[in-house]
């Protein structure tokens, strides 16, 4: 996590804690969220359990998230492969929707996720190869 999100992570309804245990309860719920938004943008018909419990937490790619930032990050990339699969150049505001119906299950702009952060998605873009333009680097 950049240092510069430390302050900000610490606000977000699901803060790290290496201690607490109903923090990897939260982050399963978020996780579930994900799972559940991907297979429906798949058009795949899963059956999840809402519960948040470790034995049912989903694990993609074999990856298992310790803070809500590594969640926002893996879901936002897969959201924009699948964007510009399609044929649509995600926006930072079509980001910022993603991350606030992942988040609170709704795109209310009051929501403020890392993604309305400048400096989060100017550093999200560059690691998945987007440019500041909003369209594909193809360098």
């Amino acid at each position: 996590m950049p240092p510069f999100l430390i302050g900000s992570e610490s606000k977000t309804p699901v803060p790290f804690s290496a201690t607490k245990p109903g923090h990897s309860e939260l982050l399963a719920q978020i996780s579930s969220r994900a799972a559940l938004n991907d297979a429906a943008n798949n058009g795949n018909s899963i059956v999840a359990d809402p519960s948040p419990s470790p034995d049912n937490r989903p694990v993609e790619n074999n990856q298992q998230f310790k803070t809500a930032w590594e969640i926002l990050t893996f879901h936002l990339g897969r959201f924009a492969q699948e964007k510009i699969k399609a044929g649509i150049i995600p926006t930072d505001e079509m980001f910022q929707q993603e991350s606030r119906r992942l988040w609170f299950d709704s795109d209310d702009p009051w929501n403020q996720t890392f993604a309305d952060d400048t400096q989060w998605m100017e550093i999200f873009r560059q690691e998945h190869g987007l440019n500041s333009g909003n369209t594909p680097d193809t360098t």
